[in-house]
Parts: C-alpha cells; structure tokens; sequence
C-alpha cells in the first residue's frame, strides 16, 4: 500500500503526537530545543564538508568538542575523501545513537525528530543550508563562516 504526501505527513504527525505522550512535555521541549541545536549543527558541518572536501582541523575541533569520538569514525586522509552527504548522514546517526538513545529506547524518538522538524529555528536552518549552498555554487561564498556567525545568520569566516 502506497501512501500519498499528504496521508504520509498525517501519519507521521499521529505517530508523533502518540509518541510525544510516553515522556513528559518539558523533557521532550527540552529535547526538540537541543535537536535543532544539533541539526543546524550538522548542516554546517555538511557545508564545510562541501567547501573543502574534508574535515578540516577547525572542523575537526568543533566535532571534537561537541560529539567526542565522532571525529575518529571518519576518515580524513585524502583531500577530497569524504562525501558532504554520507558525512551528514553518518554525524545524524551519530548523534541520534549517541545523544539520543533514551528516545529511542522509551519509544519517542520519532516524536523528536517531528517536533526538531517543524521546530522555526530548524526551518531557517534548513533554508540557510540552501541559501550558502547557492551562495558557495555561485562562487559569492568561497570559505565558510564559523558555526556560531553562520548559525546567526553573520558571514565572518574561517
């Protein structure tokens, strides 16, 4: 059985709203709040995968201070030897291994992931990802700006 966009977005909003019901409200606000926080994150991260092809020792650092270990399942070796996507999805499931295996193991990890998706911050995240991809495809951007001025929307970079 093939759902349709709309009978899929319905269905997910569902298993959210049950989910969001096994763990108290102020746990799963606090959570979305540190979700996005970690997603606009890896965004970022994806960027600079994109500029430079690899991770860099600023992007190293960040890593290393924010998801300790993460850094290290990574291969840096080669210039051009990481993907900007497969770093991105492998940091995502990093973290939702790592940071958020409670979710996972009181079943309301899709909850998280709904609610950081629909979360404001999150979308302007997202379409700021979009924005400096085009920006760095039509050479107006050649270097990325450190994570906390990109996350504000500044352009200083590193």
């Amino acid at each position: 059985m093939k759902l349709s966009k709309s009978q899929l977005a319905e269905f997910s909003q569902q298993l959210a709203e049950t989910q969001a019901r096994l763990v108290d409200p102020a746990t799963l606000a606090r959570a979305v709040s540190e979700n996005v926080e970690a997603q606009t994150f890896c965004l970022w991260a994806r960027l600079c995968v994109y500029v430079y092809g690899r991770i860099t020792p600023a992007l190293r650092s960040y890593l290393d201070e924010r998801y300790p270990g993460f850094a290290q399942t990574v291969s840096s070796q080669e210039p051009r030897d990481v993907d900007d996507l497969q770093f991105w999805r492998m940091l995502r499931k990093w973290i939702d291994t790592h940071t958020w295996a409670r979710a996972a193991a009181e079943g309301w990890n899709h909850a998280l992931g709904y609610y950081t998706a629909a979360d404001s911050a999150y979308k302007k995240a997202n379409d700021r990802w979009f924005e400096t991809k085009r920006a760095l495809e039509g050479g107006v951007l050649t270097e990325m700006p450190m994570y906390e001025f990109w996350r504000d929307g500044e352009e200083q970079v590193f």
